[in-house]
């Protein structure tokens, strides 16, 4: 028989084989992997969102720091209009979430001192750590210092 240049039988189901076992290795991290993608891409979003809202409030005068001074500024939601105050349908969160949803506490930790804590949940393909929280404090510029 002649020597001829290419692969033999042995060689070819070999290559196969070892092809086969990277694939069924690697094979299951895939959908984990684009689960962990989406959760990734969902924090960037809310995160940004909670930042906007952190944004929008703190450009409002600290006497708007009130339910009515919110609503008016459509900061808020009409309901409910009791801290914490929802913005899921103002900022149109389900449409840009998955189920997304976004309220706003409104706290006074100091005499002309406020807390503004913003939480965005959602639900996704993972189920568990589907919100970003964030806090700021806005002081009343106009009390004048003794």
């Amino acid at each position: 028989m002649k020597n001829r240049p290419g692969l033999t039988l042995i060689e070819v189901m070999i290559a196969v084989l070892v092809l086969s076992f990277a694939v069924a290795v690697f094979a299951p991290l895939y959908p984990a992997s684009m689960r962990l993608r989406s959760k990734a891409e969902n924090v960037t979003r809310a995160t940004t969102l909670a930042q906007q809202k952190i944004e929008q409030i703190r450009a409002l005068p600290y006497t708007s720091l009130t339910y009515a001074g919110l609503q008016t500024n459509s900061v808020i939601d009409t309901t409910p209009n009791t801290s914490p105050y929802s913005f899921t349908s103002v900022d149109g969160l389900a449409s840009k979430l998955p189920q997304g949803a976004g309220t706003l506490t409104l706290s006074t930790p100091a005499t002309d001192l406020k807390q503004v804590d913003v939480t965005v949940t959602w639900n996704g393909l993972v189920q568990n750590g589907n919100t970003v929280t964030m806090s700021t404090q806005i002081a009343n510029k106009a009390v004048k210092s003794r």
